[in-house]
C-alpha cells in the first residue's frame, strides 16, 4: 500500500456519509410525521490514527454537512410547539437524537 491509499479512512468517511444521509431522512421523515426509525449516533474509531492529508478535505465537507444538520435540528427543535401529540412526538425524537448528534473532529 503507498502513503495516499488509505482504505480504513476512506471506509471510516463512507460511513459517516452514510450515517448523516440516515440522519436527513430520519429528520424529513420527523417533519411530516412519517414513521421513522431514529438513526444510530456514529462515532469514529479510535485507533486508526491520523486521517491522511488527501481525505481531508473529504472530511472537512462531512463536517460542514454535519453541521447543517445540528443546526436545522435546533431549528426544528425551537419550532415545535409545546401542544399537540404529533408536535410532542417529534419534540421526543428531535431531543432524543440531540444527545447523540454527530458533531466530531476527525
Amino acid at each position: 500500500m503507498t502513503t495516499t491509499e488509505s482504505p480504513e479512512w476512506a471506509q471510516v468517511l463512507d460511513e459517516f456519509e452514510l450515517s448523516l444521509g440516515r440522519f436527513e431522512e430520519y429528520l424529513a421523515a420527523v417533519e411530516t410525521d412519517a414513521d421513522s426509525t431514529q438513526p444510530n449516533a456514529w462515532a469514529p474509531p479510535g485507533n486508526i490514527g491520523e486521517i491522511p492529508e488527501h481525505l481531508r478535505p473529504r472530511a472537512e465537507l462531512l463536517l460542514e454537512r454535519s453541521a447543517s444538520i445540528e443546526a436545522l435540528m435546533a431549528v426544528k427543535m425551537a419550532s415545535v410547539a409545546p401542544s399537540g401529540q404529533s408536535n410532542n412526538r417529534r419534540r421526543s425524537h428531535l431531543t432524543n437524537q440531540a444527545s447523540s448528534t454527530y458533531s466530531t473532529k476527525l
